[in-house]
Protein backbone atom coordinates (compact mmCIF):
# COMPACT_ATOMS: atom_id res chain seq x y z
CA UNK A 1 0.00 0.00 0.00
CA UNK A 2 2.80 2.45 0.83
CA UNK A 3 4.50 1.97 -2.53
CA UNK A 4 1.18 2.54 -4.29
CA UNK A 5 0.78 5.89 -2.54
CA UNK A 6 4.30 6.95 -3.49
CA UNK A 7 3.92 5.82 -7.10
CA UNK A 8 0.65 7.71 -7.34
CA UNK A 9 2.17 10.91 -5.95
CA UNK A 10 5.15 10.98 -8.32
CA UNK A 11 3.32 9.64 -11.33
CA UNK A 12 4.64 6.08 -11.20
CA UNK A 13 7.96 4.88 -12.51
CA UNK A 14 11.14 6.85 -13.10
CA UNK A 15 14.04 8.24 -11.16
CA UNK A 16 13.77 11.19 -8.80
CA UNK A 17 16.11 12.76 -6.28
CA UNK A 18 15.31 12.42 -2.61
CA UNK A 19 14.83 16.18 -2.21
CA UNK A 20 12.44 16.39 -5.14
CA UNK A 21 10.50 13.41 -3.84
CA UNK A 22 10.04 15.03 -0.44
CA UNK A 23 8.78 18.20 -2.15
CA UNK A 24 6.16 16.16 -4.02
CA UNK A 25 5.01 13.97 -1.16
CA UNK A 26 2.12 14.94 1.02
CA UNK A 27 1.91 13.96 4.68
CA UNK A 28 0.44 10.58 3.79
CA UNK A 29 3.26 9.89 1.33
CA UNK A 30 5.94 10.82 3.86
CA UNK A 31 4.40 8.39 6.35
CA UNK A 32 4.44 5.70 3.66
CA UNK A 33 8.10 6.44 2.92
CA UNK A 34 8.98 6.08 6.60
CA UNK A 35 7.11 2.78 6.69
CA UNK A 36 9.09 1.53 3.69
CA UNK A 37 12.33 2.57 5.37
CA UNK A 38 11.30 0.80 8.57
CA UNK A 39 10.72 -2.47 6.72
CA UNK A 40 13.88 -1.98 4.62
CA UNK A 41 11.91 -1.93 1.36
CA UNK A 42 13.89 1.17 0.45
CA UNK A 43 17.53 0.37 -0.21
CA UNK A 44 19.90 3.30 -0.07
CA UNK A 45 23.09 3.67 -2.03
CA UNK A 46 25.39 6.71 -1.83
CA UNK A 47 25.77 8.79 -4.96
CA UNK A 48 27.44 12.08 -5.83
CA UNK A 49 24.20 14.03 -5.78
CA UNK A 50 22.76 12.38 -2.71
CA UNK A 51 20.21 9.62 -3.06
CA UNK A 52 18.33 8.70 -6.19
CA UNK A 53 15.02 7.01 -5.57
CA UNK A 54 13.67 4.72 -8.26
CA UNK A 55 9.99 3.86 -8.22
CA UNK A 56 9.20 0.80 -10.29
CA UNK A 57 6.28 -1.59 -10.57
CA UNK A 58 7.98 -3.71 -7.90
CA UNK A 59 8.13 -0.81 -5.47
CA UNK A 60 10.57 1.83 -4.36
CA UNK A 61 14.32 1.46 -4.84
CA UNK A 62 17.27 3.78 -4.44
CA UNK A 63 19.96 3.68 -7.08
CA UNK A 64 23.39 5.29 -7.07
Amino acid sequence: MGADILSEVVGGGGVITGKALLELLDERGVRALRLLLYFDFLRMYPSQGGLLIYISEKGLECVG
